[in-house]
């Protein structure tokens, strides 16, 4: 399957406007960008998603790890953590 939207979580919101432009560069349909679980499920459930990118940590209670649980139990959703210090080239 080809990677039609992706998901970005990310807590910090610089990196996520760095990594959001990056993505729409290449391409891709980006799903949010979210700083929280909850907002990232929030969009989750009203806009297909292929794939995510996400955070260890984000703002919130909810760890990376966990938003990767629900999105695969709930809708197949793939993920892809991303390290703590988030350079994109």
């Amino acid at each position: 399957m080809a990677i039609k939207s992706v998901l970005v979580a990310h807590h910090d919101a610089q990196a996520l406007e760095r990594l959001t432009t990056r993505l729409v560069d290449r391409g891709y349909d980006v799903i949010g960008p979210a700083r929280t679980a909850g907002v990232a499920l929030a969009l989750a459930a009203q806009s297909p998603v292929s794939h995510a990118l996400i955070s260890e940590r984000l703002a919130g209670r909810r760890k990376g790890a966990e938003l990767a649980k629900a999105l695969r139990e709930t809708w197949g959703v793939r993920s892809f953590m991303l390290r703590e210090r988030l350079e994109v080239a």
